[in-house]
């Protein structure tokens, strides 16, 4: 049977932003990750203390940064509703650059939320203390420090590609105003 092909639900989200695009979005904060880990373990420091120092943080950071997102994307939700967006979704580069915007806040705002979600439970099962006998704790404690790391961080870092993706919708309906007065002012001549 054939899948149906919908403009709603995360199918849809991720045919605008790809696996690609979440690939090129996260060799930053996973090469960073990795980095802090590797200097952190060769500096022989006790793995857990530095996992759960990571996860304090980003228990502090990565909700914030899910309200920040998630406020800028009700404000844009809103202003798909007004004149502006009526010419955006009118013209095709304009269209192009509403769904690139939908998918990108979609598609983060998805990613933060398992970041929030793996960071409450790395906290749960740290005060529960399971012990590791197959693997070495520290070799896990630093994988799971990497994991933390990358969430931490992905969660900052996509913020430049939110914020240049506003502004790719401000001087698009700038430019496109500018258009029409222009267009306006050689009919009236």
């Amino acid at each position: 049977m054939e899948k149906k092909h919908s403009i709603f639900g995360w199918d849809s989200v991720f045919k605008s932003y790809t696996n690609h695009d979440l690939i090129k979005d996260s060799i930053f904060p996973l090469l960073a990750a990795v980095t802090i880990t590797v200097i952190s373990y060769w500096g022989e420091k006790d793995m857990l203390v530095e996992l759960f120092k990571v996860i304090t943080i980003g228990l502090s950071v990565v909700p914030v940064m899910l309200s920040i997102l998630l406020a800028a994307y009700a404000i844009l939700m809103s202003m798909y509703w007004s004149p502006i967006c009526e010419k955006m979704k009118h013209n095709a580069k304009g269209n192009k650059l509403l769904n690139g915007l939908n998918s990108s806040f979609a598609a983060a705002i998805k990613i933060i939320c398992l970041g929030v979600f793996y960071l409450l439970i790395m906290n749960s099962i740290g005060t529960v203390n399971i012990p590791f006998h197959i693997i070495p704790p520290n070799i896990v404690n630093a994988i799971l420090l990497v994991i933390s790391l990358y969430f931490i961080l992905f969660s900052i870092w996509i913020m430049k590609d939110i914020a240049i993706s506003i502004y790719n919708f401000a001087s698009f309906t700038i430019n496109t105003d500018i258009k029409e007065r222009k267009d306006e002012d050689k009919k009236g001549s």
